[in-house]
């Protein structure tokens, strides 16, 4: 089975392609977690700002139900108190669980751009080489099988003398005169 240098090459080709993809699309993959952990961010702070106009509100019915002398108005402006401190309590809880995934998220695109970068050098690497070392196919190794078949002489070869060199101990023969 023969395989053509034209097939060897487009494969060859499409690797460096792929090799030379891989830096970008962890880049991108690290914008698209940094925005999500800046939208998360983001919602923090809405939170925050929305906790801060509830504990206002809290403040301000607080200081009516002490003012008012209707015991039934003053009942329902505690009971709004206790629903805002339910409200403060879920958002402080939505804060919480949002600034836990936008560390993760910032965590991952950190370590994106960490293997992005990785990436980079190693493409940089590889196209480096690749001009000073281009890969070539000749005459004489038009084919990848007779390639390995070579590969397969050598190793057998090696085996052998391993085989032979190893920890075997010779069996001591008696002189044919005994």
């Amino acid at each position: 089975m023969h395989i053509d240098q034209n097939v060897v090459m487009e494969t060859i080709n499409e690797q460096k392609e792929s090799i030379e993809q891989l830096p970008a699309n962890a880049k991108e993959e690290a914008r698209q977690k940094q925005l999500e952990a800046d939208e998360s961010y983001e919602k923090i702070q809405f939170l925050e700002n929305d906790i801060i106009e509830v504990e206002n509100e809290i403040k301000t019915l607080e200081e009516e139900a002490e003012k008012t002398r209707d015991t039934q108005i003053k009942e329902e402006l505690l009971r709004q108190v206790e629903d805002l401190q339910e409200e403060k309590k879920e958002s402080e809880k939505k804060i919480d669980d949002t600034f836990e995934k936008a560390q993760m998220l910032n965590t991952e695109a950190k370590d994106l751009r960490e293997e992005a970068e990785l990436a980079q050098k190693i493409s940089n690497e590889m196209k480096e080489e690749g001009l000073t070392a281009p890969v070539t196919l000749t005459s004489e190794t038009s084919t990848v099988e007779e390639k390995t078949e070579d590969l397969a002489l050598e190793d057998n070869a090696d085996r052998k003398s391993t085989r032979l060199n190893s920890s075997h101990i010779p069996l001591s023969r008696m002189p044919s005169s005994a």
